[in-house]
């Protein structure tokens, strides 16, 4: 018995001076929102091998966690994309790993747990009107150029790259001669080659009654490669609108006009309970606030304001949202108010 225990004392302290677990990233220092890699690596130095390996799940708060890969045969190795939703500097907790060898002498497994040491990072807060940073591109296409009167034309924005787009803001078409009806897919995302690859696309349905030129679009991004502001836009397309029969432009017309008294009555209602509760037209940024889709993208929309107390306040009821899964109540009209 005595015996048996020197045995898996003796085992246990020189497994844990041979063996080793760290925690190593790709980057100390990266923008909110850009993507880093997360390596745990398990070393082993004694000729004794490793039988069982049970690591701990990873899962650090303030961050999206994607695996990236496992060593399936021994498990010594786990790369992780990480992409911090939170400004500041954060230290990354140890992490556990529980290690068995075979004891030759009783071949009973030893076990033992080995910790890693906490690592440090620094996540910088996005310049003013970024709201991504990444290597993209950006697309356009238009289904036609020549179109009859009041019957719709599409076209299309694909933004797409390495990097995260899921606290992008969609982009906004305003034509004075046309009607815009706008729409967004998902982002979706997908690992290439070990970066954190995103598309985003939105759709514009066109509909107008004399020509018009669509203006270019644009988007502005922080290339990590060159570590520049970027600014993509789309070409300028002049669209032709031919006008339809005349008895398809009366009834037409007619169509519009009941559809339009209908949609009239209720826009008056409408603008009447608006003019109400506002005397000023929302300002960009206002606009920009109700619209965040998510609270990483309305916490990067308010992080340069953190000087004002309540935005403040604001801020640190959406870290606990973001961070710690809390569910406080955001109010985004009330924010919009206060920059007003």
């Amino acid at each position: 018995m005595i015996k048996i225990l020197i045995s898996l004392l003796l085992g246990t302290v020189l497994g844990m001076a041979q063996s080793h677990y760290t925690l190593t990233l790709s980057k100390n220092k990266v923008y909110v929102g850009e993507p880093l890699t997360a390596t745990l690596t398990l070393e082993n130095n004694s000729s004794e091998v490793m039988t069982k390996i049970r690591p701990s799940p990873f899962h650090p708060k303030g961050y999206k966690v994607v695996p990236l890969s496992e060593r399936s045969d021994t498990g010594s190795l786990r790369r992780y994309l990480l992409i911090p939703h939170l400004t500041g500097t954060h230290t990354l907790p140890s992490q556990r790993i529980e290690v068995a060898h075979k004891d030759p002498a009783t071949y009973r497994n030893i076990w033992q747990t080995l910790q890693s040491p906490p690592v440090t990072l620094t996540v910088l807060p996005l310049p003013r009107g970024i709201d991504t940073v990444g290597n993209f591109t950006l697309k356009s296409t238009i289904d036609h150029t020549q179109v009859q009167a009041n019957t719709p034309l599409n076209l299309t924005i694909t933004i797409e790259g390495t990097g995260s787009l899921e606290t992008v803001e969609p982009l906004q078409l305003d034509l004075k001669d046309a009607l815009v009806f706008g729409s967004s897919t998902p982002v979706t995302s997908q690992i290439i080659k070990g970066a954190y690859h995103s598309t985003l696309t939105q759709t514009f349905s066109i509909v107008a009654e004399k020509d018009f030129t669509l203006p270019p679009l644009t988007w502005r991004y922080l290339n990590t490669e060159t570590g520049l502001t970027e600014t993509l836009a789309t070409p300028t397309y002049p669209i032709q609108v031919k006008a339809k029969s005349q008895a398809k432009q009366i009834q037409t017309k007619v169509i519009l006009i009941f559809f339009g008294i209908v949609i009239g009555s209720l826009l008056t209602l409408l603008i009447l309970k608006w003019r109400t509760r506002r005397k000023n037209p929302p300002t960009d940024l206002s606009k920009q606030i109700r619209k965040a889709r998510s609270d990483p993208a309305l916490y990067t929309l308010l992080l340069p304001y953190a000087d004002n107390d309540e935005i403040a306040g604001i801020l640190k009821r959406l870290e606990e949202n973001i961070a710690q899964k809390a569910t406080h109540s955001i109010d985004r009209s009330y924010i919009a108010s206060l920059l007003a």
